[in-house]
Parts: structure tokens; sequence; C-alpha cells
């Protein structure tokens, strides 16, 4: 990879230009840019949306304390809460869903 980490993350919603080099990066490799390609699903009507949905399911185990950060009351952005909850989470292995589904129950409880 000749280039920054960052500089794979997509700048526009259909920059599809790394998309590739993304795909093949491991966890330890993605993790610093793991938040900015979940903020790619804010809206999973932008082409690039589907394509990242596919790379976090890659890397859910990575992914989870990510999504309980937005998950939150606090955060306002509630079709961004949508899309996750609607396509990203059933993408997830159920064991890897635990975590958000505790955590959600202890806050409603």
């Amino acid at each position: 990879m000749n280039c920054s980490i960052y500089d794979l993350v997509p700048k526009h919603k259909s920059d599809i230009s790394h998309l590739q080099e993304i795909k093949e990066l491991s966890d330890d490799e993605i993790r610093p840019i793991l938040f900015s390609l979940l903020e790619w699903i804010r809206d999973i009507n932008w082409p690039i949306a589907s394509e990242i949905l596919a790379v976090l399911e890659k890397h859910q185990k990575e992914v989870i304390p990510l999504i309980s950060k937005v998950l939150v009351p606090e955060e306002s952005d509630n079709i961004w809460k949508y899309w996750i909850i609607k396509e990203l989470l059933p993408l997830f292995s159920y064991n890897n869903l635990k975590p958000i589904i505790l955590s959600n129950i202890l806050l409603v409880s």
C-alpha cells in the first residue's frame, strides 16, 4: 500500500477508487478508518453504501464497539441508527450482536 490508510476512505458518495484495497485490509489495518467507513452508511441510498456494508460485515468484531457508540440516545442522527439496525446488523452473527443487544436492554431497563 503506497498511501496512508486514511487516503483509502471514500471522499464522496460515488468514490470506489480504493474499494478493492479496503476489502483486502486485515482487522488491524482497517481499525483506524472503521468509524469513517461506518459513516458512509448514514444514507444507504449512496452508491458507496452497499459496498461499505460488505466491508463492515467482514470486520464485525471491530465494528460492534463503534455501533454501540452510535446507538446511544445522545446520538441524534436517527436515520443513521435506522440504517445500522435495518441494513448492517442483520449481516452480523448473533454472537457478535450480543454486546449490542445486552447494552441496549440495560439502557431500557
